[in-house]
């Protein structure tokens, strides 16, 4: 059974921080990264 979902129009690049981000918190992400994960987060709380 397929499900359809709404299509995101923001994408979080593939950074080397954010894989740091678990074991050294938000300290690791520089502020272009903190703005992909800012503007995702937005997208998906937009979502109705």
């Amino acid at each position: 059974m397929l499900v359809s979902a709404p299509c995101l129009r923001v994408m979080i690049g593939e950074r080397q921080c954010y894989k740091h981000m678990p074991a050294q918190g938000l300290e690791a992400i520089d502020t272009p990264a903190r703005e992909e994960v800012l503007q995702f987060a937005v997208a998906v709380l937009s979502l109705k």
